[in-house]
């Protein structure tokens, strides 16, 4: 499963509810190759990576 369950939080900067909030969440797959890391400013997603999604 990869979105519709909890994240793992990977890393966080600033306090949440100021501008300069950041939060990296990561989605592990069943194999350990697929994951998604979503990185959030601000709660909105900025940037993420995939590796091994169909």
């Amino acid at each position: 499963m990869i979105i519709g369950g909890m994240g793992k939080v990977m890393a966080e900067e600033g306090e949440k509810g100021t501008p300069g909030h950041r939060l990296s969440v990561v989605w592990e797959g069943v194999n350990p190759e697929t994951f998604i890391n979503v990185t959030f400013h601000n709660d909105k997603a900025a940037t993420w990576i995939q590796e091994g999604l169909q």
